[in-house]
């Protein structure tokens, strides 16, 4: 049976030993919290306060409209303007079905989209039969580009509102589980810019562009993706003519093959679009294709952070594997971690992944390496136990790795793998990673304050007089199973 979320803890004299709760069948600790960000989602732009009087104070300061029937009148008057809209599901950052509208006049480009589903992270096929049938409305959120306080360096060129279903204005949103949170902030998150709560004002805030391969859509006809796709091209130059971040530019040049021809009518969008700089090997282009492009750049395109080469991901390690603070979505967050994608970009932290190219378990030799012997499931928890900081170890070989070594120590050199620091270890899959105990010790022994993460593996026929599976121990010990099978012990 599989652990999806589970975390377990040690604390004082109580230890969960999970090998003594779990015969063949298993047990299934569900925890929705996870991963364990430090900080909540949408949230890392706050700098001042959140509440309904902050909100009020830029809404006032840039005369936000009280109604969204009064944002209408203002920015879809019944006059000829470009327009374009398009129907989908958001599956790649807040799983919701999304009805989107822009237009773009002399004066400004204005956008709204109406939600509709369940509520974030809804099935994808319901929600996106909502926004085409306009049920189950949730609130609409709102943008608009000022040319005019662009071109004269007046603040606020960039706008955010939210509205409920009714119409009433809302000073704050629930995009995840974890409930409302306020505008402008919450914005900011992912459209970049910084707002200045003495002021009232946000600058270099971003349009977004519609990142197509993204989304899930419709099968009901003029709703697919092949029948929107014009649609999306244009809204994509309302993006372009919006003065976005350089980063947001060069990628719809490389979606559309080049400077301005998201333009051209006859472009045609590029799903396998990979940039130069990811381009030279296969390492590179896995990273962009599995990891930058579904997980990061959403968001990373309009922030400081640039993902446009790989040395931008030298700075990851701690906020995706430490903090848990990115993906900084929810939803986006839950992907990641229920994919291959953690474990291809941590092999990028060679100082800290320790990478198991071998099911063998002969007396480690003390290193980690792929020479002369390669490197063990044991040789690598070794040499996590002589790293004080956060370890990965990740697997380069499928198959049943079975804890030969047998003996008893606290070192991990035999028997059982202890553990004493925090480490992350990411399988290839539960029928892919099988850590087995030959029914000789236990299989893991958590330990000292370690904060352990195991992902993606199988943990079977340990043997101890008390957790013969898993033994967490010590005040302030964490251990978390994510898609993970523990069974047999």
């Amino acid at each position: 049976m599989r652990h999806r979320r589970g975390i377990y803890r040690g604390a004082g004299l109580f230890v969960l030993a999970l090998g003594l709760l779990v015969a063949v069948a298993g047990v299934v600790f569900a925890d929705p919290g996870f991963p364990y960000n430090a900080n909540p989602f949408l949230s890392l732009k706050i700098t001042g306060a959140t509440d309904d009087t902050e909100t009020g104070q830029y809404y006032s300061t840039m005369a936000a409209p009280a109604t969204f029937a009064a944002w209408l009148t203002q920015y879809f008057p019944a006059t000829p303007a470009t327009y374009a809209s398009a129907s989908y599901y958001n599956a790649g950052d807040l799983g919701f079905g999304r009805e989107m509208h822009c237009r773009e006049e002399l004066a400004y480009t204005a956008c709204y989209v109406v939600n509709h589903g369940l509520g974030a992270a809804a099935p994808a096929e319901l929600s996106v039969q909502d926004a085409v049938a306009g049920t189950r409305v949730l609130p609409t959120v709102a943008m608009v580009f000022d040319w005019s306080a662009y071109n004269t360096a007046q603040p606020n060129p960039v706008k955010f509102y939210a509205y409920a279903p009714d119409g009433s204005r809302l000073n704050s949103v629930a995009l995840d589980s974890e409930g409302d949170k306020y505008v402008p902030y919450l914005c900011l998150a992912c459209h970049g810019g910084d707002y200045d709560p003495t002021t009232n004002q946000v600058t270099q805030a971003n349009f977004l562009p519609w990142d197509i391969d993204s989304f899930r859509y419709s099968t009901a006809p003029g709703f697919t993706r092949a029948d929107q796709l014009e649609q999306f091209r244009v809204l994509n130059a309302y993006v372009y003519n919006s003065f976005p971040d350089t980063k947001i530019t060069n990628l719809i040049d490389g979606w559309y093959s080049g400077p301005n021809e998201v333009y051209n009518p006859n472009a045609v969008y590029d799903d396998n679009y990979i940039p130069a700089a990811y381009n030279g090997n296969a390492t590179d282009q896995q990273l962009y294709s599995e990891v930058v492009k579904p997980y990061c750049r959403g968001c990373h395109m309009a922030q400081s952070v640039s993902l446009d080469t790989p040395s931008g991901l030298n700075a990851a390690f701690n906020p995706v594997f430490v903090s848990h603070d990115m993906p900084h979505a929810q939803l986006t967050s839950h992907r990641f971690w229920s994919s291959p994608a953690p474990a291809i970009l941590a092999r990028k932290f060679t100082a800290n992944t320790y990478v198991v190219n071998t099911t063998a378990d002969p007396a480690p030799d003390g290193t980690c390496s792929t020479t002369p012997n390669g490197c063990t499931l044991r040789e690598a928890v070794m040499a996590a136990n002589s790293n004080s900081n956060h370890s990965i170890i990740v697997f380069d070989v499928n198959g049943t790795f079975t804890l030969a070594n047998i003996g008893e120590d606290d070192a991990a050199a035999v028997g059982d793998l202890d553990l004493y620091y925090d480490t992350t270890i990411l399988g290839n899959g539960a029928g892919l990673t099988i850590i087995d105990g030959a029914a000789g010790d236990r299989v893991f022994h958590i330990d000292t304050n370690a904060n352990v993460l195991i992902q993606n593996v199988t943990i079977q026929n340990g043997s101890a007089d008390i957790g013969g599976g898993l033994l967490v121990s010590g005040s302030g010990t964490m251990l978390t199973l994510n898609f993970s099978v523990v069974k047999n012990n």
